[in-house]
């Protein structure tokens, strides 16, 4: 669906549907949310979602339609899955990749490969997020995650405690690279890398609130900054799972017609 689709849903919202409603506040315009609300469908937060990813993609910053799409959705969220408590597991790809593309030229000479993918993979406690460089590099940041209820809400404390580089294979298979070949590409495309990596001695520490959490999409926002900076806002897909493998052919089947 066409992002502006979504974007007439929260200017003029849809006739929702008779069984399926969620009240709102309209974040399009500044009204007072204990004086108006609206009512938004569950095709409108389908659409919603489509057409927030689409206004995010290939490194595009938060502008002012898509922080009234985020702000909509955040307002409609369902409650978190209480029995479920391991609803932040899976592999994510990050469309919000803007604040991370402007930190890595902030810090550095270095830029995210034009068009590349910020996948993130969350597997029992640790997660690992992947990057691709435009000097021809892939960045893997790597971590432990850990999340609490904080009444109905929850906090997610990210503490990311190594990096490392990767050299990006043509056949999409990486292999890690030695410090000395690290060094030597580094000098063919970027010179420095200025900004100091995260370690056991020297972690990042990132925490986060989920906003709105579903089977297809995460919006979470940054609970404390340092003073002077906009908090974080990420928007997270689930990547769908791969399809099962088909069953082995049943050979004893196959015996038996060959023997008739």
């Amino acid at each position: 669906f066409a992002a502006a689709t979504a974007l007439a849903a929260v200017i003029q919202p849809r006739t929702p549907h008779a069984q399926h409603r969620r009240s709102c506040v309209p974040i399009a315009q500044t009204v007072d949310a204990s004086r108006r609300n609206l009512e938004v469908s569950d095709a409108w937060v389908f659409e919603s979602k489509l057409g927030l990813q689409q206004m995010l993609s290939n490194n595009r910053p938060f502008e002012q339609q898509s922080l009234a799409v985020f702000s909509m959705l955040a307002a409609n969220a369902p409650p978190l899955p209480a029995a479920d408590t391991s609803w932040w597991r899976g592999e994510y790809t990050l469309r919000s990749s803007h604040a991370l593309a402007e930190w890595l030229e902030d810090e550095s000479d270095q830029q995210l490969l034009e068009r590349s993918v910020v996948s993130i993979s969350i597997v029992d406690e640790r997660v690992e997020v992947r990057m691709q460089l435009a000097c021809g590099l892939s960045l893997l940041f790597e971590g432990a995650i850990e999340v609490r209820a904080v009444g109905a809400a929850a906090m997610i404390t990210l503490t990311f405690d190594d990096a490392n580089f990767y050299r990006v294979r043509a056949e999409n298979n990486e292999a890690m690279v030695s410090p000395m070949d690290v060094a030597g590409l580094l000098q063919e495309c970027e010179s420095d890398l200025r900004w100091a990596l995260p370690s056991a001695e020297e972690p990042t520490v990132v925490k986060l609130r989920p906003l709105f959490v579903d089977g297809e999409l995460l919006l979470l926002r940054e609970a404390s900054t340092r003073a002077g900076r906009t908090p974080l806002q990420l928007v997270l897909s689930r990547n769908a799972p791969p399809p099962p493998e088909a069953p082995p052919p049943d050979v004893t089947d196959a015996a038996a017609e060959l023997s008739e």
